[in-house]
């Protein structure tokens, strides 16, 4: 059995989590822990119930998001991290392909292009993301937009702590929005996946935005 991934989910009033856990749940990719972490939520609670018995269930006081991805961080065990937002969902190769892609090139992150669908899972932009060939075009990208989508990233736990934070790690909003950059300056082993058009991160929303966020 592989090294484990942690999937961190943060959930605040989100009618999609039932269907974020269960794509994280449906990994082919079999050694991975399911943290599904309640910012306080007051709505769309039941959708979790289910799945209590398969995941990791933390609820916290509402904090936002980046308290959230924090609490999930404290909890992981895994040795690579990933994170899924509550209206996302994994399709089920996502883990396995990309650490796969990882381990035979010895990287500690990579990231991944995307679709975005509407609320019936119908594709609307399929792979929204610019396609990079060199980690200089995402520097030159992050310039005038967030070019990566944070849920897109799987990378090495301890990568994360090289960085210089002890957990709770706010880096996961660096990579959010900026991090990634400041990431490939830190790690000498990050790439880019490219031509894995089966690995996408499908975001349910109505009507479609097509910037990264």
């Amino acid at each position: 059995m592989g090294p484990k991934v942690s999937i961190i989910i943060p959930f605040y009033n989100c009618a999609f989590v039932d269907q974020a856990i269960q794509s994280a749940l449906n990994q082919t990719y079999e050694n991975i822990e399911v943290i599904v972490v309640d910012d306080g939520s007051t709505s769309h609670t039941a959708k979790i119930e289910s799945f209590k018995d398969k995941i990791v269930y933390i609820r916290k006081e509402n904090g936002g998001t980046a308290t959230a991805i924090n609490t999930g961080l404290f909890a992981a065990t895994g040795e690579y991290i990933a994170w899924l937002s509550s209206d996302d969902y994994f399709v089920p190769e996502k883990i396995s392909k990309q650490l796969n892609f990882m381990k035979q090139r010895n990287i500690d992150a990579s990231f991944t292009n995307f679709d975005y669908i509407n609320k019936d899972n119908q594709v609307l932009i399929p792979w929204c993301c610019k396609r990079f060939s060199n980690l200089e075009e995402v520097y030159n990208a992050y310039l005038t937009y967030n070019a990566i989508n944070g849920c897109t990233i799987l990378i090495k736990r301890r990568s994360l702590i090289k960085l210089g934070f002890s957990l709770p790690i706010f880096v996961i909003l660096m990579i959010m929005r900026c991090g990634f950059v400041c990431l490939s300056m830190a790690m000498k082993s990050i790439i880019m996946m490219k031509h894995l058009q089966n690995f996408v991160l499908m975001k349910n929303q109505a009507p479609v935005d097509t910037k990264m966020r």
